[in-house]
């Protein structure tokens, strides 16, 4: 009996330590589902309806035209920030891309999603292999590219503007997400300091 009500009283103290380890409104995120986010495949479905994506196959020829693109870019910030306030930045221009597809495996609609972020208006960076669809080719029988910022807006994603495999980089015009774009700085170097906002994984 003491050792059971020692180990509940362990417990108690952990949790409410984890309850106030956390300032206030940092936003916690929910765990996704295996289906992918049911809001976005809703809204997905409505894209799709009304003939708003592009598919697949569409996407990839697109691919194969771009190349480059000329954007007006916003200039790079002329003070340093703390971690907390560039975490604030890199959630509040979170966004997710992938595709919404019905898979072969069964008759249901998913959407697996990657990171990416704005930089431009209305123009998002993500990776090329994300863009491509080569991973998760084999398990769609339809799919289309969407991209949804970090409240689970949605928006069609209208044209691949630029690409290159080998960087494995790929830029594309989401109109739909109003965005504070993410500033480029070219002057670093080996050495700077870093920081990663990201997905673990694709959903």
């Amino acid at each position: 009996m003491t050792r059971q009500i020692g180990v509940l009283f362990w417990l108690s103290l952990t949790t409410a330590g984890l309850l106030r380890a956390q300032a206030p409104g940092v936003a916690i995120e929910s765990p996704k589902s295996s289906n992918g986010d049911a809001a976005i495949i809703r809204q997905a479905q409505k894209l799709k309806e009304a003939g708003r994506l592009l598919s697949l196959e569409e996407v990839g020829v697109q691919l194969n035209s771009a190349s480059t693109a000329f954007l007006d870019l916003p200039a790079p910030a002329r003070r340093s920030l703390k971690p907390a306030a560039i975490y604030r930045l890199a959630r509040q221009a979170k966004v997710q891309i992938g595709w919404f597809y019905l898979c072969r495996k069964c008759d249901h609609w998913h959407f697996s999603g990657a990171g990416g972020y704005p930089i431009a208006e209305g123009v998002l960076a993500t990776c090329y292999h994300v863009v491509s669809g080569e991973q998760e080719r084999s398990n769609m029988r339809e799919a289309y590219l969407v991209a949804a910022d970090a409240e689970g807006r949605l928006s069609p994603v209208t044209k691949v503007l630029a690409k290159s495999r080998t960087m494995d980089v790929a830029i594309i015009q989401a109109p739909g997400l109003r965005l504070r774009p993410l500033s480029l700085n070219t002057n670093v170097a080996p050495g700077d300091t870093v920081y990663c906002y990201s997905d673990s994984g694709s959903t």
